[in-house]
């Protein structure tokens, strides 16, 4: 039976709440990417939600900061719960597809089709059909807000890691070397870094076209802590900072490459999420590079895209180093992954290196 009280809302309607979400959204990255406090917050919330886009990362954290584990109406029923009566639904962007045919030199959507129109598309005798993707507002709760114990939390969202250092630690860093060598990385400590931290190096070929080894290395007087997330912040740059990544960020940018005190904010961003998803609290060495983001100057649109970088390298980091640490999750990523949103001779050694506040000051 249809509920009396639902209205259904025009395409004006609809169109104007999504306007007014993404205003919303962007008025809060505002706030968070101008206080290092406020974006170390976000930070902390990105790192429990490492399957979702940026921007629906950005939509739950605008609507509702506090969420720990969101999921639709279907999911949490069944999974026995219930939404509690007079909740307000969280609004994401869910890809959905749209099958268009040709009107002459126009695209329509099939459903704005004329009934003729239907007949000639089911018969196949209107050939010029394709599908596209768009999104379109979708509803999830956070589990706060549904009749869920506590106990009921690891239940419904289990790969949440709470590593303790002691033990566990020596685990994340042997996983994270294995990722690194996958990668065709080598990761050696070293006694001849001085102040530095770490750094991330390719050797080149004469013309710069192509990697002939690339490597991390960590400062051996770091403490084993620091040198983890050293490991993942170097891991960051090998993979949104190599020279083929950057070649091709020049392109799109019209022969403009991201700043160094981009390059270190993104790598950094990723050391913090990415740690604190398996329970380490790098604050005193992320927050000065947080702290730079308010000198950098970016417009908000640029602040999208650096923060859509890192989600989607501490989501790859995450889900990988998940594995390395219970290999049984392989099946189950194989599975999730269809599910997860599609929002894409003269040698030279060039180095990206952590711990250097003039980068980002």
């Amino acid at each position: 039976m249809k509920n009396k009280n639902y209205k259904v809302k025009s395409p004006e309607e609809k169109k104007q709440e999504i306007e007014h979400l993404t205003n919303k959204m962007y008025e809060k990255m505002e706030n968070y990417t101008t206080n290092p406090e406020d974006l170390k917050e976000y930070l902390q919330f990105m790192s429990r939600f490492p399957n979702y886009s940026a921007k629906n990362q950005q939509l739950i954290y605008s609507q509702m900061p506090g969420a720990t584990g969101v999921g639709s109406f279907a999911y949490f029923k069944k999974q026995g719960l219930s939404v509690l009566k007079g909740q307000k639904a969280i609004k994401i962007f869910v890809p959905t597809q749209v099958t268009l045919f040709q009107r002459g030199k126009e695209w329509i959507q099939v459903s704005q089709a004329t009934p003729e129109e239907k007949t000639k598309i089911k018969s196949g005798e209107l050939k010029n059909i394709k599908q596209i993707q768009r999104f379109k507002l979708g509803n999830v709760f956070d589990m706060s807000q549904t009749n869920a114990k506590e106990s009921d939390y690891p239940k419904l969202f289990p790969k949440t890691y709470h590593f303790e250092h002691n033990g566990d630690l020596k685990e994340i860093r042997e996983g994270l070397e294995n990722i690194a060598k996958k990668q065709g990385l080598t990761v050696m400590e070293v006694d001849d870094l001085g102040s530095t931290k770490g750094a991330y190096l390719q050797l080149m070929r004469e013309d710069n076209q192509k990697s002939v080894k690339e490597w991390i290395e960590l400062n051996q007087d770091s403490s084993p802590s620091h040198q983890v997330s050293t490991l993942i912040h170097e891991l960051a740059h090998s993979r949104l900072h190599n020279a083929e990544t950057i070649k091709k960020k020049k392109i799109e940018n019209g022969g403009k490459q991201p700043s160094a005190a981009i390059q270190e904010l993104q790598a950094e961003m990723t050391a913090y999420v990415v740690a604190s998803k398996f329970g380490m609290d790098t604050e005193e060495k992320s927050l000065p590079y947080i702290a730079g983001w308010t000198n950098n100057g970016q417009k908000i649109e640029d602040r999208l895209a650096v923060l859509s970088d890192v989600q989607r390298v501490s989501k790859d980091l995450i889900t990988e180093l998940e594995e390395e640490l219970d290999p049984s999750l392989k099946k189950e990523h194989k599975i999730e992954k269809n599910n997860y949103e599609k929002d894409d001779g003269n040698e030279q050694a060039t180095y990206y290196q952590s711990g250097k506040p003039d980068l980002v000051r």
